[in-house]
């Protein structure tokens, strides 16, 4: 790693902590001015999730630029640079993509799961403490989407979440492969992520064939299942089915595009 790169990303790490500390706590602040009950901890956390009543447009904008970036920022600069080609040819493509991937997953996972714990403590101390309890009624309304009453369903989420977007970093990583300025790559997270979001939307919600695609291509899909209603509609199937199904699409674009950058690469095409 070059000298101060340590030092530039602890500092957008600290930034962006700094960052979801702040807008927990003025969504906790709007929570504490209703009235609370047993559920309240679990469900003001529901709440600062994407399709959540607190959820906040600008954090989540911040969230699809900077997690991306922190994961494989550095080594999109080290593409995009030509002083450092000769790392890429020391080391080989290979090793280059395979790093930047793991980096991009695990960095993305880990984030994302210290987002969570966070927001979690910060709702404890601030808020109201984080109850299990089950709702007999839930079973009997057939609701797919999970209710976070327990503890399984909770851990659930945040484990199907959090690496949900650690793909979603790879995908971001490798589409930023073909991407020759640096600047116009900070960008790539959050462009990608309205792609995804908004495309799905803009097909034809009465056929049913349509609706099963749009809904696993959809990114909420993945990085936060089970939370968003589908265009106002009921999921077309199950959200955890689609999950996976979106994780292996998303994987699979990822490495059909990472390949092809190395092949093109390899062959000595700019």
């Amino acid at each position: 790693m070059f000298k101060n790169t340590k030092k530039i990303i602890l500092a957008l790490l600290v930034i962006y902590f700094i960052i979801i500390t702040i807008f927990t706590l003025i969504s906790i602040q709007q929570v504490n001015q209703l009235k609370k009950g047993p559920s309240t901890g679990l469900t003001t956390f529901l709440s600062l999730q994407i399709g959540g009543a607190y959820n906040n447009i600008i954090l989540q904008i911040i969230q699809f630029i900077l997690i991306p970036l922190l994961n494989s920022g550095l080594f999109i600069y080290l593409k995009n640079n030509n002083s450092f080609i000769a790392i890429q040819q020391r080391t080989g493509y290979r090793n280059f993509l395979i790093t930047g991937i793991l980096f991009s997953f695990i960095g993305g996972a880990i984030i994302m799961l210290l987002t969570y714990l966070l927001q979690l403590a910060l709702i404890t101390i601030f808020c109201a403490p984080i109850v299990f309890y089950v709702d007999p009624h839930l079973a009997d309304m057939g609701i797919q989407y999970f209710s976070l009453n327990t503890g399984l369903e909770l851990a659930s989420f945040i484990l199907l979440s959090s690496i949900g977007w650690g793909i979603f970093s790879i995908l971001v990583f490798s589409i930023s492969l073909f991407i020759p300025k640096n600047i116009i790559c900070l960008l790539t997270g959050v462009l990608v992520a309205l792609i995804l979001i908004i495309s799905p939307l803009v097909g034809n919600m009465q056929n049913s064939i349509w609706r099963i695609i749009s809904f696993i291509w959809f990114l909420p899909t993945i990085i936060a299942p089970g939370q968003m209603t589908f265009n106002s509609m009921a999921p077309p199937i199950n959200f955890i089915f689609a999950y996976f199904i979106g994780i292996a699409l998303y994987i699979s674009i990822a490495l059909l595009l990472i390949t092809s950058w190395s092949k093109r690469k390899q062959g000595g095409y700019a």
